[in-house]
């Protein structure tokens, strides 16, 4: 069987999960570890919370890239490149993941979840934890 390379959702057969029922988190087919593990995550990705994928993909990979195009250094773009190139490691999502969770930014996980990226970008205090972020 061939071994697929994107991120995908096992709902069962089914295209929503049902609300009497658990979510399932997000998994690769033949992926170790799962996504949630891999990018290390704060909760595992819900497959059922299409909000909480977009957070995941969002704030976890795309702005991880934005940053590194923005605030980059000498040397911090050929060093991404290394990473998402070496050949030393077969999968990509797994090469992917390996320099997100290098970013300062994600430490010490990625949230991915919608409600609460939603609440701390809400929380207008000066004393919140999101401050310099706002």
């Amino acid at each position: 069987m061939r071994r697929q390379f994107l991120l995908r959702a096992r709902l069962g057969g089914g295209t929503a999960v049902p609300p009497d029922k658990k979510q399932k988190s997000l998994t690769r087919e033949g992926f170790e570890p799962p996504p949630s593990d891999a990018f290390i995550t704060c909760s595992p990705i819900q497959a059922g919370a299409p909000l909480d994928l977009a957070t995941f993909f969002w704030f976890g990979i795309t702005e991880t890239f934005a940053y590194l195009v923005q605030y980059a250094t000498p040397g911090d773009i050929p060093d991404a490149c290394a990473v998402l190139t070496d050949s030393s490691v077969s999968d990509p999502v797994q090469r992917l993941a390996t320099w997100v969770r290098s970013q300062e930014w994600t430490q010490p996980c990625i949230e991915t979840r919608y409600s609460v990226v939603v609440a701390e970008h809400t929380n207008t205090s000066y004393d919140s934890p999101q401050a310099v972020m706002q």
